[in-house]
């Protein structure tokens, strides 16, 4: 079920005894927050019935560090349908449920290594030297150039964005005439 089915259609299920796991999709991030408020309130009403994540906008660590701390039941990490088929054959054998579907593999282990920084006192802060030469330009201010007596005119026609020139500043549309290059 997606996440346009309401949490009540999922509840119903589950206390009819029909489902033997819930799965959500997650294809977009908007997707993703719902269903942590999915997960909070099935908590809430005591389920632990197998859960089932996946999809385009999902991670293992996002379900590690934002799904599972709002869920008491095990929730699988399925990174396509093969996941998917066999974290379900691991529900239908029942017994303790071992949802690390991939090992170690997809954990980022990150090593923070913190440097300590020591600020000297200001007494002992170097200034930069003042005497830094700033090069000097070839005129200030603003200065027309004539194409072909500044600078060769071809240079200008390369320069020019085509495209935005004829259809944005000319308003020049193509609509029903054959393309063909310049």
């Amino acid at each position: 079920m997606g996440i346009k089915v309401d949490l009540e259609i999922f509840l119903n299920e589950i206390r009819s005894g029909k489902a033997q796991a819930v799965g959500m999709s997650g294809l977009l991030v908007k997707s993703t927050q719902v269903m942590q408020e999915n997960l909070k309130a099935m908590k809430e009403e005591g389920f632990t019935v197998p859960v089932l994540l996946g999809g385009a906008a999902l991670t293992r660590t996002f379900i590690d560090d934002f799904c599972r701390p709002f869920y008491d039941g095990p929730i699988f990490y399925c990174k396509d349908a093969f996941d998917g088929v066999t974290a379900m054959s691991r529900i239908e054998k029942g017994g303790v449920l071992d949802t690390n579907l991939h090992g170690d593999a997809g954990l980022e282990k990150v090593k923070v290594v913190k440097k300590e920084i020591i600020i000297p006192p200001f007494e002992e802060l170097k200034m930069p030297s003042r005497e830094v030469r700033v090069p000097t330009p070839p005129f200030w201010g603003r200065r027309v150039m004539q194409a072909g007596k500044d600078f060769p005119l071809e240079l200008a026609f390369e320069w020019i964005n085509h495209k935005i020139l004829f259809k944005q500043r000319w308003g020049y549309n193509s609509k029903g005439m054959e393309k063909k290059r310049l």
